[in-house]
Formats: C-alpha cells, structure tokens, sequence
C-alpha cells in the first residue's frame, strides 16, 4: 500500500529536492512558473522563481515560500544549515528585483539565498496612514529605527514617496541575509512599521536595508546583550 499527494499551481512546477528535517517534515525544493493558485500561496516574480514547500509527515502543507526576480531562475542545490536555517542556490537572470538585492553581473549570474530558521522569523505588521504626514514631506526615502544601539528588539518605520515594491531585511555584518521583514507593495506616503525580535541573535553590528526598484537604504543598527 502506497499513499501519493500533488503539490503545485496553476502554471508548471519542478521538483529539484526533498530534505527531511530533523523533525520529521519534509522540505520540497524545485521550481515555479504559477502565481497564486492551488498550494501556492504567493504571486510569481517575475519567471520561473524558486518555491519551497514544507510539508509534515503525512502530507499535509504546513507553508510555502517563493523566492525570485522580475525574470527566471532556477534551483540547483539546497542545504539546511547548522543553525537550522536553508540554504537555496541555483542561477539568475534577473536583475535587482523582486529578492534580489543586487544588479546582475552580465547575463545568468549564481543567486545564493539564506532562509533564517523557522524561530526567528517575524511577520511585519502594517499601520495606518498617519494624517500629520504630507504628501509633499516625502520627496525620498525614509527609514527611522529604534532604538539604536537595541536589545533583544528593533522597530523600523519607513515611507515611500512612490508606490512600488519593497523588501526590508536584516543583514549581518559580511552582508549575509539574516531575516526578511517585509516584502510586499508599500503605498506611497503611508508610514509602515516592522519590529525585529533579535533576542536569539548574537550580539553586534547588523544592516538594515530597504531595498525597491529605485534604489536602496541601508543603515548599521548595533545589538546589544
């Protein structure tokens, strides 16, 4: 006797990995050209993007994740890390878009991304619009955090003076991705605001960047124990 399950959407799926973690799930690893439809639960980047399914030992979907540019990539390899963190890589042939932070070197580049442990990942939470901000007092980008040096927690506010696509994320000091706070559209002239629990970071310097089409902000926050 066997059992058998479909995971996927409306467009075409790849499965490149399955990983069981130590606990018992497993981690399903390929490629996606769907938006949001069937298991999956976030719209495409772009192309074809990397999508990540976790799954218990019965079957059932416990969450997914899409990762990609405005244009295709394509999963090659997947590692679990020491600290229970993943680690997807494979090849881009997008530019600075979507989750990618950088520039493409030339055509198809390598595109290596860290996915923080299940325990430290914090959901963002939007505010209101405040009425005392102006449309015209936003003619760039704005980011305050505090406090700064902080313990155990951070609270990041930032506004857009344009509507478009923003990802804020927390980086450690050899630039390697710790957390993604937010990513989705951001309203112009809306105050948003993302708090990060670090209390099971190590003490130190961190980047916080905001990163659109447009261009980026990054500023060093300083945990203290």
């Amino acid at each position: 006797m066997y059992r058998e399950k479909s995971y996927g959407g409306g467009g075409d799926e790849e499965l490149r990995f399955v990983i069981q973690t130590e606990e018992g799930d497993y981690l399903l690893a390929g490629n996606s050209n769907s938006n949001v439809s069937g298991d999956k639960s976030q719209a495409s980047r772009g192309g074809s993007d990397y999508w990540l399914v976790r799954i218990s030992a019965q079957g059932a979907k416990q969450y997914d994740q899409t990762y990609g540019g405005s244009d295709k990539e394509e999963l090659r390899a997947m590692v679990l890390a020491e600290d229970g963190g993943i680690v997807l890589g494979g090849r881009s042939d997008s530019h600075a878009s979507g989750d990618r932070s950088q520039w493409s070197y030339g055509e198809t580049d390598f595109w290596l991304i860290k996915i923080a442990p299940e325990n430290s990942r914090q959901l963002a939470s939007r505010v209101a619009y405040q009425p005392e901000l102006k449309v015209d007092e936003i003619d760039q980008v704005q980011v305050v955090a505090y406090p700064n040096p902080f313990a155990d927690k951070i609270t990041i506010h930032f506004a857009l003076p344009e509507t478009q696509p923003a990802m804020v994320r927390v980086l450690d000091s050899q630039g390697r991705a710790v957390i993604t706070l937010f990513q989705a559209e951001a309203q112009a002239n809306q105050k948003y605001e993302v708090e990060w629990q670090a209390s099971q970071q190590e003490a130190g310097m961190y980047l916080l960047q905001l990163q659109t089409p447009t261009g980026q902000n990054t500023q060093k926050v300083i945990l203290r124990k």
